[in-house]
């Protein structure tokens, strides 16, 4: 059978890339004693698929794992959770409901811990930049690098202070173009020392449905 596990990847998980992402996940279903079923051919692999890509370094309360199982696991959440390391923990695991390539956007939530700037000033900074009628950064991708207008794809903008620093919340296309809130920082050049903290909370198909 197949199931989509949810789970949130917080901590030192961050630090797990997408590939070991898979690696982990795939010692963690031996080390619970689930059995995978295994593509056929002569190299065959367990059927797991990450569902979308997590940019290293950040966090995320809605990532997905599509996994075949070789018989059903009513206890399948608990035995996982046992076996995975800290910062993976897993919420829920149902039958997919949507496909895999349906998700396009996700919300984010970024804090920018400062280091001795005034955070309402720097909010007044970030506010006015982001309301700027156009707001070209540059993309790199694997075919190389493009100008794309972030006001265009920009949604459920808000900007606000914290005792620390100052949070983003975003949502952003993770389909054509794909963008993360680190596009977002390209475009404040003159933004004081920070340190990131960023979080993808939530991620929708075309419709703006909770992926599922």
């Amino acid at each position: 059978m197949n199931v989509r596990i949810r789970y949130s990847k917080t901590g030192r998980a961050k630090y797990i890339s997408h590939l070991d992402m898979l690696r982990t996940f795939q010692r963690a279903f031996a080390r619970a004693g689930v059995d995978l079923v295994h593509s056929e051919g002569f190299n065959p692999h367990p059927k797991l698929n990450l569902v979308l890509p997590l940019p290293t370094c950040c966090e995320s309360l809605c990532e997905y794992l599509d996994a075949g199982v070789a018989a059903e696991c009513p206890d399948l959440c608990h035995r996982l959770n046992a076996a995975l390391p800290e910062g993976i923990r897993i919420e829920r695991a149902a039958e997919p409901v949507m496909k895999a390539g349906s998700v396009r956007f996700a919300s984010w939530s970024t804090l920018l811990r400062l280091d001795g700037a005034s955070p309402q000033e720097t909010a007044e900074y970030i506010a006015e930049v982001l309301s700027a009628p156009e707001l070209p950064v540059v993309k790199k991708t694997k075919r190389g690098e493009s100008v794309v207008d972030l006001k265009k794809y920009m949604t459920d903008l808000s900007v606000t202070t914290e005792t620390s620093g100052v949070r983003i919340g975003v949502t952003l296309p993770t389909f054509e173009p794909s963008l993360t809130p680190r596009n977002i920082l390209a475009a404040l050049p003159d933004l004081p020392e920070y340190t990131e903290y960023c979080v993808r909370t939530e991620i929708y198909n075309e419709k703006m449905e909770h992926f599922c």
